[in-house]
């Protein structure tokens, strides 16, 4: 994956003559372009790092006070004053692998909010691919085939359909009780292909899977009536612009020593 470029920290924590040491922040790696100007002119009293790479993370996170991003246990030893990390996610999995995190005084807070529309708008997109049949008519027309009678009996409405919803979060709030969506984990892929292999599922649609990437030898490629797109069903420039806003808010709250937003409880994760 190629990241944004990488900016180091211009002090190593020590205080400037007369002031007290400037507020830290390590942006971790990001296969985008982030705001740094935007946050650099908002927050003129912090310094911002950005990290090119995981090896990047361990090696500038030592100074930082508070970290944008997923750190591994690596980074997490290295941290000598963190106090806060952001999480770019809703989803904070990785606590799992840094348990020093869960037992530290460190507040973790994520976006919570910021993916729900796209999700939604994702779900709804693989929904109509199979009801509407578009994979067969794709393939229709590279055969130049006009396939009308056969397709007219394939199709089908959503009106009157009974869909369930796993969980009322944001996620589940923003597709309206109209789908299913769940994480990668909840998922048990083997019963699945095999549901899908015998029709006892219509369809399928996978934006997570258990390991990612999805190995190129997965049987889950191959399985007809399913859908794969590779863990973007959250991202569109609208959930960027809202998930920075969320990360503003919190720098605010942040320098200003006051409650931070989307607090994660850190045993529970989430």
């Amino acid at each position: 994956m190629r990241y944004a470029r990488g900016y180091r920290f211009l002090h190593d924590g020590c205080a400037p003559e007369g002031g007290a040491p400037p507020v830290k922040m390590l942006l971790g790696p990001w296969p985008a372009d982030k705001p740094l100007a935007e946050l650099r002119r908002t927050f003129p009293q912090v310094e911002f790092g950005v990290a090119a790479s995981p090896a990047d993370v361990v090696a500038q996170i030592v100074h930082a006070d508070a970290y944008f991003g997923a750190p591994n246990a690596d980074a997490v030893r290295a941290a000598r004053r963190l106090r806060w990390i952001q999480a770019s996610s809703a989803g904070v999995e990785w606590l799992e692998a840094v348990p020093t995190v869960v037992e530290s005084d460190i507040v973790v807070t994520n976006t919570r909010g910021a993916h729900a529309g796209t999700i939604g708008e994702h779900v709804f997109a693989m929904l109509l691919t199979f009801t509407r049949q578009m994979r067969f008519f794709d393939e229709c027309q590279r055969q130049h085939k006009w396939s009308r009678a056969e397709g007219e009996e394939r199709v089908q409405g959503l009106a009157g359909k009974m869909l369930a919803i796993i969980g009322l979060g944001n996620i589940g709030r923003a597709i309206g009780l109209r789908a299913a969506v769940s994480r990668g984990g909840i998922v048990d892929e083997d019963a699945l292909v095999e549901a899908l292999r015998t029709e006892r599922l219509a369809g399928a649609g996978l934006d997570v899977t258990l390991r990612e990437p999805l190995a190129a030898d997965s049987p889950l490629w191959d399985v007809e009536r399913l859908i794969i797109t590779p863990h973007v069903s959250a991202h569109s420039q609208r959930t960027m612009n809202l998930m920075w806003e969320i990360v503003k808010e919190n720098i605010a709250h942040f320098l200003a020593g006051e409650p931070l937003t989307n607090l994660v409880d850190k045993r529970l994760g989430y």
